[in-house]
Order: C-alpha cells, then sequence, then structure tokens
C-alpha cells in the first residue's frame, strides 16, 4: 500500500517536473525569438537609414556644405556597405530560426558576430577619417570664427556616439548568443 503511494507521489513529481521542463524551454525560445526580432528590427533600420542618408548626401554636397573627399568617401562606403549588409541582414533573417538545428543557428551566430566586428571596425575608422577631414579641412575658417573647439567637442561627441552604438550591438548579439548557448545546454539535459 505505501509502495503504491510512494510510486504514484513520485509519478505525480516526474509529471509536474517534465511540464516544468517544458514551461522553461518555451519562455527561453520566447525571449531568444524576441531577442531575434529586436536584432531584426535594429539590421532593417540601419539599412533604412544607409539608404535614406544618401540623397541627403547629395543635397548636402550640391549646396557645397561637403567638399569633395568627404563626400565622395562617405558616398563610397556607403554605396560598397550597402550590398554587405543587405546580404547580412537576410542571412541573419534566413538563418536565426529556432525550428532549425540550435548547432547550425549558432555557427551561423558566430559568422555573424565576426562579420559584424569587421564592419565595426571598418567603419570606425573610415568615420574617424571623415571627421578628421572635416576639422583639418576647415581649420582656418572654423579657427577664424572662434569654433574650431565647439566644434571638435560635437565631432568628438559623434564619434564617441557611434563606439557606443557599435558597443551596444555588440552586447545585444553577445546576449543572444549566450541566451542560444543556455537554451543548447538545456536542451541537452
Amino acid at each position: 500500500m505505501e509502495l503504491e503511494q510512494l510510486k504514484q507521489q513520485w509519478d505525480i513529481l516526474h509529471t509536474k517536473l517534465d511540464e516544468e521542463q517544458i514551461i522553461n524551454k518555451k519562455l527561453m525560445e520566447n525571449a531568444i525569438r524576441q531577442k531575434i526580432d529586436n536584432t531584426n528590427f535594429r539590421n532593417v533600420f540601419g539599412l533604412a537609414v544607409r539608404v535614406i542618408i544618401i540623397p541627403f548626401l547629395f543635397i548636402m554636397y550640391n549646396h557645397k556644405f561637403l567638399n569633395d573627399f568627404t563626400f565622395y568617401i562617405t558616398i563610397t562606403f556607403l554605396i560598397f556597405a550597402l550590398p554587405f549588409s543587405i546580404y547580412w541582414t537576410y542571412q541573419f533573417i534566413q538563418h536565426m530560426s529556432l525550428e532549425k538545428n540550435i548547432i547550425e543557428v549558432e555557427k551561423f551566430l558566430l559568422k555573424y558576430k565576426r562579420y559584424n566586428y569587421i564592419i565595426e571596425k571598418f567603419s570606425y575608422t573610415v568615420i574617424f577619417i571623415i571627421l578628421s577631414w572635416e576639422l583639418i579641412n576647415r581649420y582656418e575658417i572654423l579657427t577664424s570664427v572662434n569654433m574650431f573647439y565647439p566644434i571638435l567637442i560635437i565631432f568628438s561627441l559623434i564619434f564617441i556616439g557611434i563606439i557606443y552604438l557599435g558597443i551596444y550591438e555588440k552586447k545585444k548579439i553577445k546576449n543572444l548568443h549566450q541566451s542560444i548557448s543556455d537554451l543548447k545546454e538545456f536542451e541537452k539535459e
């Protein structure tokens, strides 16, 4: 009699534990899906910003707000970076699905992190060159109206803001990778 009660209680506990694990897995998957959706949104938003910037650069160039070097280097950078951004955004949307093998998803995420790292460093270099060139090119004008240091501070803040955005994006991708790794470990158990 006692043995049957213990067996029934064991079965009930085992069933509850299975239900808890299913709930925990679904919660983890929902959190990962949310992070994937947020990254997709940031990728598409970044593409839209790059496309919208191009006409504004032409307008600024036509009104002589940009010199030739700044205009051409910026347009060249945007035009060459746009296909890569489109490709990686599309690849991210295609590969980041929890219906696929979690190991394949993790492998793709590592490739995506590497791409992000490379493009981030390249972007910092190009932006630093553009901002430095603008300061050097307009030094005489800015010093004659005592605006060199305020513009230097503004450019520094712009550059620091861009670096902050890169760090923020890297942190989000790292959190996504950690969540996927946790899910992979949870599925192993």
